[in-house]
């Protein structure tokens, strides 16, 4: 049986999966900023921005329909996994900058003289690198909200780069924790939105207690 939907309901939709994009974008750039105040790349904030919005596009067309969904994101994974086993130099060559901005943060906090990865500076690999890593997240990030459940899987993706930073003594500066709040707070009121609605006024009024908290800390 044909099921029709409404042009309002269309709308809802466009608008829900809209609402959806900017959330999980919003806390893939603020878990980044978080992790980049601890262990800076020096990547241009065009090109993450870039990233990020090439990424949660990419995955939104994946998601938009709930149908085979566990099969597609499969299909995305084993071809993310056959692009890596294909350019294995240029994989190693494009973490090896994440790794050793690590170790050197750790060597510093322990006192140790741990060596590096030794690989020839790639940017255009360690470009992809955070690509597929930022798909990653984006992906459990979009499944989520088009689910509607697991919403406990944020938690982990924000204290990612708290994490990180906590093993080496460190921790993100005071201004990424507070836009990955704010981040998390717009993700979670996007995840419990009712009937496809915008919720304007809770997103107003997380921002509004956020900022007054941060004026309140500064």
């Amino acid at each position: 049986m044909t099921e029709f939907v409404t042009g309002k309901e269309r709308k809802q939709n466009a608008d829900g999966i809209w609402m959806q994009m900017a959330a999980a974008a919003a806390v893939l750039l603020s878990v980044f900023a978080a992790y980049e105040s601890v262990f800076p790349t020096g990547i241009k904030p065009g090109i993450i921005g870039g990233i990020v919005a090439a990424v949660v596009f990419l995955l939104s067309l994946l998601v938009r329909k709930k149908e085979h969904l566990g099969r597609k994101l499969l299909l995305l994974m084993v071809f993310m996994g056959m692009l890596a086993a294909s350019g294995k130099e240029r994989l190693l060559g494009g973490s090896a900058p994440f790794v050793n901005r690590y170790i050197e943060q750790r060597n510093l906090f322990y006192h140790v003289e741990q060596p590096g990865i030794e690989a020839a500076a790639d940017s255009v690999g360690e470009l992809a690198v955070l690509a597929g890593i930022l798909l990653l997240l984006g992906a459990i990030l979009l499944v989520t909200l088009r689910i509607r459940q697991g919403s406990v899987l944020l938690l982990p993706v924000m204290l990612l780069p708290v994490i990180l930073a906590a093993t080496v003594g460190h921790m993100p500066s005071s201004l990424t924790v507070w836009g990955m709040l704010s981040a998390g707070s717009l993700y979670l009121i996007v995840y419990h939105r009712v009937d496809g609605v915008i919720p304007l006024r809770e997103i107003a009024t997380a921002a509004v207690v956020l900022a007054v908290l941060y004026l309140c800390t500064v």
